[in-house]
């Protein structure tokens, strides 16, 4: 945003301290609480104090605001200038905005114009905000309390909760689920695999999320593991190589000869299965005396654990997005009973073809991974 999440309502032209004092008693204390309610709910908090075109334009600029650079002054003078969304923002010229802001000027709606290259900022945060999203809640206590300063991070970034433990977050890239984590000093952290994100900039609803009461002991880490079955989330904060003991061979691993270390000689092998855990991504590797390996064994060789010993095999990238599928419906069905007839075991089969098909396992060259 152009300004910080806890600007003062009042900082939106137009709203003086009678209004700030009716939408405070709404609940309506900041900029982004203006984003956060409805508009008959905001127009009923000032009826007596302002019309519904007023209200309407108090939305728009604080829309607006949420775009770099955007000051409240410039969000008024582009709701006068009739752009009142970030779409219209988005497909106008610099020439066209640069000609509604002085006229601004002349008009006294703004003291100053921005410069051209303040202008450029502002349609390109434009465009970045059109094609992306925005996640929208509040973090609360055990008990419902909110949290104030607590620390969100999500896609690369970190946020903080204002006093009333909201937040607003926007610029989410789109077309992948990114896991939240939710971290407070007072409570156990809270992590969200795939947390809803809003397409709609303008969005009023939230999402509420509770914090546990921080235990005496610290919580273990979930590990999440491709291996066990599991489902990874379809992004992480960050990666970190995990190296694995020679003797850590884990039964049914894909590994891939990555690295020969002629020193040794050695094999440095990585695994093609990952793990997840508190938002990392890890990627297990081992180092190996090539004397363990199957013999004429070379860089980009691949190998599965089975026994306890490596056994050369050959896998595209859609074999092993299948093996990863087969994996998961390993665990799926592990505690499905076995099947008394020949009924039982063609239903049995029908739904495993199902899961499969549902995770692209028959599509040629599907996700790989």
């Amino acid at each position: 945003m152009a300004i910080e999440i806890d600007t003062p309502v009042s900082a939106i032209e137009g709203i003086g301290p009678a209004t700030t004092v009716a939408l405070g008693a709404a609940a309506i204390h900041t900029v982004s609480d203006l984003l956060r309610v409805s508009l008959a709910a905001v127009r009923a908090a000032v009826s007596s104090l302002a019309s519904e075109d007023e209200v309407r334009a108090w939305r728009r600029m604080a829309v607006l605001m949420q775009v770099a650079e955007v000051t409240p002054q410039w969000a008024e003078a582009l709701v006068r200038g009739e752009i009142d969304a970030i779409d219209e923002l988005h497909r106008k010229r610099l020439d066209e905005l640069d000609a509604t802001f002085r006229d601004a000027v002349e008009r006294g709606i703004a003291p100053i114009a921005p410069e051209l290259p303040q202008i450029a900022e502002m349609l390109k945060d434009a465009g970045v905000m059109r094609y992306t999203g925005a996640l929208v809640g509040t973090v609360v206590g055990s008990e419902g309390q909110p949290l104030a300063n607590a620390k969100l991070r999500i896609a690369g970034r970190e946020h903080r909760t204002d006093e009333r433990g909201h937040f607003r977050i926007v610029r989410v890239p789109l077309g992948r689920s990114w896991p939240l984590k939710i971290e407070h000093p007072d409570f156990a952290t809270l992590h969200v695999a795939a947390p809803h994100i809003e397409v709609d900039s303008t969005v009023i609803r939230g999402t509420i999320f509770a914090l546990a009461e921080a235990s005496a002991e610290p919580a273990t880490p979930v590990m999440r593991s491709e291996l066990a079955g599991d489902e990874l989330p379809a992004s992480w904060d960050r990666a970190r190589v995990v190296a694995l003991e020679s003797a850590q061979l884990r039964e049914g691993d894909l590994l891939l000869f990555r690295e020969l270390y002629r020193s040794a000689p050695e094999a440095g092998l990585v695994s093609l299965l990952r793990c997840w855990q508190d938002g990392e991504l890890l990627v297990h590797t081992l180092r190996m005396p090539l004397s363990v390996l199957p013999a004429v064994a070379q860089p980009n060789d691949q190998f599965r654990v089975a026994g306890g010993v490596l056994v050369a095999v050959n896998l595209t990238p859609l074999q092993v997005h299948r093996y990863r599928i087969d994996l998961r419906m390993r665990k799926a069905f592990a505690d499905r009973p076995r099947p008394a007839n020949n009924e039982g075991w063609s239903a049995l089969m029908r739904e495993q073809f199902q899961f499969r098909a549902a995770l692209g396992y028959y599509a040629y060259g599907g996700r790989t991974s």
